[in-house]
């Protein structure tokens, strides 16, 4: 397999400069003579490239951008056909011209979308003018998936070695799985000079193991649905790849047609995360039914069976179980109801696992009758669409696209949010949703749609690949990376001892600022369903735990600000993590103003010290960690308090704006 940088030289100087660039990630340059001119020095521009040349040049009639003499172009070509660098000429199949000396040639097809082709001539032609050596090329428009899976029957009708993919919106993972079809080559431009369209960068294509996939080692894996170009499943997927050394390429592939795809894509396909609208199609296509699949009516994921069919489950539901447990729902015998809202698939996979797990459900959603049908269906009551106590139930799932980038709104707005109940908003962009920014500030728990999708996305990870990782490793791993890609600044992180109004300063800093707060404590306390002040004399190290275990979870949320408890520095792997966020700022204060303000508002003690000699040693130890967290962004707080709040604010503007 041979990646090859395709570049349109429209100054000799500047393709140079991008040879010496990008050249090195690449094994071939394909320089797209189109722009070429009599007068260009073509020999000093082949001898500059550092890596063995394709040469063509297009004609607007063609496909491509020359427009001068016919007879010239001809003549350059096999000028450059000449040249020591060049390894290939590429030559349109059908085209007047052809290169007969010198290098060997690509004889090549390009459709041009809303032109007819006479496919009949194009078959006759593709072998006869082909000698050994020479290479064969067929680049089919696809504006859909389905047009573009027409590439295949080509792998057929070749009989010399075929390059043969789509490009257009529906193709772009054609390019990759003609690898597996038996492709020699890939094409890929330099960042921001796509000269096709649907094309890789080459940054890209060196970060992917396509070596093994001509003999069958790479495995493919994609998700299908439609639209799917937002989705960050290719980042997490082929994060974890890497983290195991596994030759595996995770791709997207925009389709509303799953079974007719899965009829026709090659075998190295392995596995499918499937969201709307396929889920339905997921099941029907599947010859066998994982259980969860089978509750729930849809699958998210297919796995290939050793016979090479295709199993189905469903981890949405699992996902979103296991985070309202982590985030303080009550076990199953509690009296009371989970407030479902929504009544589409994802409801539906929630609603499947609730009931599989012993909960009782309510389910409320806009149209009564789907409302009506989902419960009926799964033995639970229903309540009216905004008129839903919340003080009744023991958790609220929401599970509509409302609160999302393109549906604004809150779903509940107008209900008071119980202090304490978990609340799990599925939408996960924003991370911090209208309904869960008004469930901080009325002291319930917010549980985050984007640590839902992770969740459900390790376990889909560990069921297709087999993966021997640990749930918790791939979670520390790949959650930083999930939420960096959502829109929005990191949170701005407030850290340092006792007293130093990490809370006060952060409340009000906030405010100013026109974001939420959160206090991680609070957050940990709400969760667990345990006051602080008991759990540390009773089990610190259980505490610390828990408070690691939720750090990558508050890191990932965005546009708001959070407070962390003193001792969070402790943990050297959450220390390691704060060091990594980029907007984490220590408050300080001397001994003697720690000392003054803990005995103005006594706390309870961490030691078995005087309170002077707590406050002492426990700086003393910490201080450390703060200034690693927060790589050295301090605050002294002593003062007044409009001043510091004012100091606090001019550091985090003047580091945001060194930031961009």
């Amino acid at each position: 397999m041979t990646r090859v940088l395709s570049l349109i030289v429209e100054e000799p100087r500047l393709a140079i400069s991008d040879m010496a660039l990008w050249g090195t990630q690449a094994d071939w340059i394909e320089l797209r003579l189109d722009h070429a001119k009599p007068d260009w020095e073509l020999e000093t521009l082949f001898a500059a490239s550092p890596k063995p040349v394709i040469a063509t040049c297009l004609p607007k009639e063609e496909g491509g951008l020359f427009e001068g003499d016919s007879e010239w172009r001809g003549r350059m070509l096999e000028q450059v056909a000449s040249f020591k660098q060049t390894h290939y000429v590429d030559c349109p199949i059908l085209g007047r011209h052809q290169v007969h000396s010198g290098a060997h040639r690509i004889h090549s097809f390009h459709e041009r979308p809303g032109k007819e082709t006479n496919w009949t001539e194009l078959e006759d032609k593709m072998n006869s003018s082909c000698l050994e050596g020479d290479l064969i090329k067929i680049v089919l428009w696809a504006e859909t998936e389905k047009d573009a899976r027409r590439i295949w029957e080509w792998y057929k009708k070749s009989e010399y070695p075929l390059i043969g993919f789509a490009q257009g919106q529906g193709g772009k993972h054609t390019r990759i799985e003609a690898l597996a079809h038996g492709a020699p080559l890939i094409y890929a431009c330099a960042p921001g000079q796509a000269t096709a369209p649907g094309q890789f960068e080459i940054g890209e294509l060196a970060n992917l193991p396509l070596e093994g996939l001509s003999s069958s080692f790479t495995s493919l894996y994609g998700i299908l649905g439609k639209p799917v170009a937002h989705s960050r499943s290719p980042l997490l997927w082929n994060s974890a790849f890497q983290v195991e050394s596994k030759d595996k390429i995770y791709l997207t592939i925009e389709t509303d047609d799953l079974r007719g795809f899965l009829k026709d894509c090659h075998f190295a396909w392995q596995g499918f995360s499937v969201t709307a609208p396929n889920k339905l199609q997921a099941m029907d296509t599947a010859a066998q039914h994982h259980e969860s699949a089978s509750r729930a009516g849809s699958a998210n994921t297919l796995i290939r069976m050793p016979g090479g069919e295709w199993g189905a489950a469903n981890t949405d539901g699992r996902a979103a179980m296991d985070v309202l447990k982590e985030s303080g729902l009550p076990p199953a015998d509690s009296s009371k109801a989970i407030l479902l809202v929504g009544a589409g698939g994802a409801a539906r996979a929630f609603a499947a696992e609730a009931q599989a797990q012993g909960y009782s459900l309510c389910i409320c959603a806009r149209r009564e009758e789907a409302s009506s049908s989902l419960a009926a269906e799964f033995g639970a009551s229903t309540s009216p669409w905004g008129d839903s106590p919340t003080e009744e139930f023991s958790a609220i799932v929401q599970a509509t696209p409302m609160g999302s980038d393109s549906i604004p709104g809150d779903p509940l707005i107008g209900q008071t949010l119980c202090p304490g109940i978990p609340i799990l908003d599925m939408v996960y962009s924003p991370t911090a949703t209208p309904l869960l920014v008004r469930a901080m500030e009325e002291g319930a728990v917010p549980v985050f749609g984007s640590e839902m999708l992770l969740r459900q996305m390790i376990e889909q990870y560990i069921l297709v690949t087999e993966s021997e990782l640990m749930p918790m490793v791939l979670r520390h791993f790949l959650g930083p990376l999930l939420t960096k890609e959502l829109p929005g600044l990191p949170p701005i992180v407030l850290v340092g001892p006792r007293a130093s109004g990490k809370s006060t300063l952060g409340r009000a800093l906030a405010e100013r600022l026109g974001m939420p707060f959160l206090d991680g404590d609070f957050c940990l306390e709400a969760r667990h369903q345990k006051e602080i002040s008991d759990w540390i004399p009773e089990n610190e190290a259980e505490f610390r735990m828990a408070e690691a275990n939720l750090l990558p979870e508050l890191l990932g949320f965005r546009d708001c600000v959070i407070a962390l408890g003193g001792g969070v520095t402790e943990n050297e792997s959450s220390c390691d993590l704060l060091a990594q966020a980029e907007r984490v700022y220590f408050l300080s204060a001397s001994t003697d103003s720690l000392l003054k303000r803990q005995v103005r508002e006594p706390r309870p003690a961490l030691t078995d010290q005087s309170l002077e000699e707590e406050v002492r040693l426990l700086l003393e130890k910490r201080e450390p960690g703060y200034l690693k967290a927060s790589s050295g962004r301090q605050l002294n707080t002593e003062g007044d308090f409009a001043t510091v709040l004012e100091a606090l604010a001019v550091l985090v503007a003047g580091a945001d704006t060194n930031r961009c």
